[in-house]
């Protein structure tokens, strides 16, 4: 999550959030199936995201996606 990660946790702890979300760190490509199994819910709240591939994969997974107004996020979901 690079330099804002302390600040996110942070902001999901004051929300009493903890329980519903989960940090996961590095997942390696192996385990991506594993892991959408995993989820309810794929939030991508980047500020830019040019391609959109996350988004295909996460929904060929079944996965809903909530995303930020931005770059193929407007086309891709």
């Amino acid at each position: 999550m690079g330099a804002q990660e302390i600040a996110i946790r942070q902001r999901v702890e004051e929300a009493g959030l903890t329980a519903y979300v989960v940090f996961t760190g590095w997942v390696d490509r192996a385990d991506m199936p594993s892991f959408y199994g995993l989820l309810d819910l794929y939030l991508h709240a980047a500020a830019l995201e040019p391609f959109g591939l996350v988004y295909a994969e996460t929904m060929m997974n079944g996965v809903p996606v909530v995303s930020t107004r931005t770059g193929a996020a407007l086309d891709a979901i």
